[in-house]
């Protein structure tokens, strides 16, 4: 036999193998597990393989301050029936030391409230593989200990979100806006742009008879507490769906403000568009918060927000309440979930009494928080405070719990899941415009 042919034939052997063996190879490496965040809503983050279906993940954040942690990220290839074991690795508590000379004491404190976070985080592990329905990842079989947190997942074979939290993404803002521009064509109303020129948008809706009062709703001035938005969603869904919400429009007219800070919504939990910190707001020109801006007013949408307020006014609107949507950041069982007043000599005796009364009446009346109190820090700056002083109105500050909530009728917390947000909606509208009559009532018997 042609020697030559034998070379020529062992060759193409060789290359066929080859060829298979790095296909082959090709397809193992695009079929593996893996990690990204390139999406809105995600944070970034490291991953260290333990073993083929173990692995460590680490949020790419300096300390784990309670207030702005927040960790989103996706996992691809994530065959059906497959189980991983997974490990959240905490960064350190911080301690003062850990902050620039010059931060105020009340940045400190917030981010230095737990000797142990992996304490508190099993009770909000979410997972969901569309991002618009999430389901608590239950704690059983969850260990926090030593700064890790343990927890396993099995696939179905589509990609899965996890989160440290229900997330209120920029699609679902999109989503909404497109929802209330079906059901009310003229409800939403651009109140100018914010600083990386992102519309800004009220909702109004409800009652155009000249008497009656107004609701006035606003979230997410804070950009990773997302249970505001959540709740003003559930809120608007329930009065544009519901025939009793349909009632409340009749009586009632309704101004929303869902994002306060799109930026950060669209921004900053976008990789691909902005800044990677999953531990700050979209400081993006500024520093300074904007609930402690609302006298100074150096952030563009605090002053979009002051403009559309007057021109309400100047036409005749009647504010009956004012609510500011927050996520707390105390410990485990309320997380700062809190209804809040002003404090003593901050206004008149019986405006503060009637705050305390407002929000004992809501305590009753419906799910989740169960404490009520005098606001611990000065209210001038605060969104609260601002309205109340623009236009008269009683005016509640709302920070949800992100951790737990109370069942009144269990008496008993149990970790916060997406129905909770809905529930608390109905019941907070319907608590919130069944209170004048019953406050009237008490006061004209007393």
């Amino acid at each position: 036999m042609n020697t030559n042919f034998i070379k020529h034939t062992l060759l193409i052997l060789t290359l066929l193998v080859g060829s298979q063996i790095r296909a082959k190879e090709s397809e193992s490496k695009k079929d593996k597990i893996s990690f990204d965040y390139n999406f809105s809503g995600a944070t970034p983050l490291t991953v260290e393989t333990i073993s083929d279906f173990s692995y460590r993940i680490k949020p790419v954040t300096k300390i784990s301050g309670s207030q702005f942690f927040y960790l989103s990220f996706r996992i691809n290839n994530f065959r059906k029936d497959e189980v991983l074991h997974l490990e959240l690795a905490w960064p350190p508590v911080a301690t003062a030391a850990n902050f620039p000379a010059g931060t105020s004491p009340e940045v400190i404190q917030r981010q230095t409230l737990f000797g142990n976070f992996a304490s508190v985080v099993p009770d909000i592990l979410y997972y969901s593989y569309d991002k618009k329905n999430w389901s608590h990842i239950p704690d059983k079989g969850v260990l926090g200990e030593n700064g890790v947190i343990k927890f396993s997942l099995k696939g179905n074979g589509k990609p899965l979100y996890f989160a440290t939290q229900v997330p209120f993404t920029y699609e679902r803002y999109q989503a909404l806006l497109k929802y209330v521009t079906k059901k009310e064509p003229t409800a939403v109303k651009n109140i100018g742009n914010t600083q990386r020129g992102e519309p800004m948008y009220a909702l109004v809706f409800g009652s155009k008879k000249k008497e009656a009062k107004t609701i006035f709703i606003q979230s997410l001035q804070h950009g990773n507490e997302f249970t505001g938005p959540l709740v003003a969603n559930a809120m608007i869904h329930y009065l544009l769906d519901n025939k009793d919400g349909k009632k409340l429009r009749e009586k009632y007219a309704f101004q929303f403000i869902p994002v306060f800070d799109i930026d950060y919504l669209h921004y900053t939990l976008n990789p691909s568009l902005g800044t990677k910190d999953n531990r700050e707001s979209a400081q993006i020109k500024r520093t300074d918060n904007p609930n402690r801006d609302w006298v100074k007013k150096t952030w563009v949408e605090v002053n979009n927000v002051d403009r559309f307020i007057d021109e309400n006014l100047k036409i005749g609107t009647k504010y009956l309440i004012g609510f500011d949507l927050h996520n707390g950041w105390g410990n485990k069982e309320d997380s700062g979930g809190s209804y809040l007043a002003f404090p003593k000599n901050s206004a008149p005796d019986e405006y503060i009494a009637k705050q305390f009364e407002f929000n004992d009446y809501m305590i009753k009346n419906t799910d989740h928080i169960m404490y009520r109190e005098p606001l611990s820090v000065g209210v001038e700056g605060l969104f609260f405070r601002y309205f109340y002083e623009k236009t008269g109105a009683l005016s509640i500050l709302i920070e949800f719990s992100r951790f737990e909530w109370w069942n009144r009728e269990k008496k008993a917390y149990a970790p916060t899941n997406q129905d909770s947000q809905d529930i608390y909606a109905i019941q907070a509208i319907q608590a919130r415009t069944q209170f004048e009559d019953y406050y009237n009532t008490r006061k004209n018997n007393h």
